[in-house]
């Protein structure tokens, strides 16, 4: 489970938190409380629902289908629309401005390993931007973080690119040592401010282990990281509260309730269990005021 797709959250007030669960044979999208109480199912999807992310102002979440179409929901659970595109959604995520959605695409046929594309909210203009898969968009709208593994190491890290592609730089990337990957990075995601990337750093030494995961951010520019989280669990979902006081994420390996959601404050200090492990964490930000 470590590093399982996050969402980016734009700044606001904390609102309601989505998850998705196992429903039958399908995952469907649920909401709640930002204390871990109240869930409500939103999605009732033959298809199955997976990888929601909350818009700005939180009146709508977009979530993926596996049949490769997404759907544009409000935060009632009414169905807005339906987005279809020339190639199968997953990891969706809308621009800033809703005018643009970007996502992951498996395999397109032209290139090895899953692709970043991009299209209008009506499903038009395509347009492949890497290689990679779990893309977020910054909430000022000027950069998209994802998830790049480069064939030449075979090592994970997170990268940003503007929008167009451009300016593709990393920010957190593993190098292979000894034939074992170390310091790799999934899972990005971005602060309220857009100014720094919340990711799961995985092949990292932990208490008890030589090849575990924790919680870091950085600077969007690099730099110095900065760790959240020092233990023995398999960290997964992170993405900062839209007020940016703290950081939701799940955890599991350990034993009974060392597994959980839990929330942490931004320092890194103060955690606290909210419930079990949820999957495709997005946390909804209202308006401030």
């Amino acid at each position: 489970m470590a590093g399982a797709a996050s969402a980016a959250t734009v700044h606001g007030r904390n609102g309601r938190i989505a998850f998705t669960a196992q429903v039958g044979s399908q995952t469907q999208v649920f909401t709640m409380r930002s204390n871990g109480t109240g869930a409500r199912q939103l999605s009732h999807e033959a298809a199955g629902a997976a990888d929601p992310d909350w818009l700005p102002g939180g009146r709508q979440l977009v979530y993926a289908r596996s049949d490769g179409l997404a759907t544009l929901m409000g935060a009632g659970g009414n169905i807005i629309g339906t987005i279809k595109t020339d190639e199968p959604i997953s990891d969706p995520a809308m621009s800033p401005d809703g005018k643009r959605l970007v996502f992951t695409v498996t395999s397109d046929g032209l290139y090895d390993g899953p692709s970043i594309y991009t299209a209008d909210a009506n499903g038009n203009g395509l347009q492949r931007l890497a290689s990679g898969s779990d893309p977020q968009w910054s909430p000022d709208g000027h950069w998209i973080a994802y998830v790049s593994v480069p064939a030449d190491t075979g090592c994970s890290g997170v990268r940003l690119m503007e929008p167009d592609g451009s300016n593709d730089h990393a920010v957190a990337q593993g190098a292979p040592v000894n034939a074992v990957c170390h310091d790799g990075a999934v899972a990005p995601s971005f602060s309220p401010d857009s100014r720094r990337v919340l990711y799961v750093a995985i092949g990292i030494k932990t208490p008890h282990k030589q090849n575990g995961s924790d919680l870091y951010t950085v600077s969007i520019h690099g730099g110095a990281h900065k760790r959240l989280t020092r233990d023995d669990l398999s960290e997964a979902n992170p993405v900062f509260a839209p007020n940016g006081k703290s950081v939701l994420f799940s955890a599991t390996g350990g034993h009974g309730r060392q597994n959980g959601t839990f929330l942490i404050s931004a320092s890194g200090k103060h955690r606290r269990r909210i419930g079990p492990p949820h999957v495709g964490l997005s946390w909804q930000p209202l308006p401030a005021g």
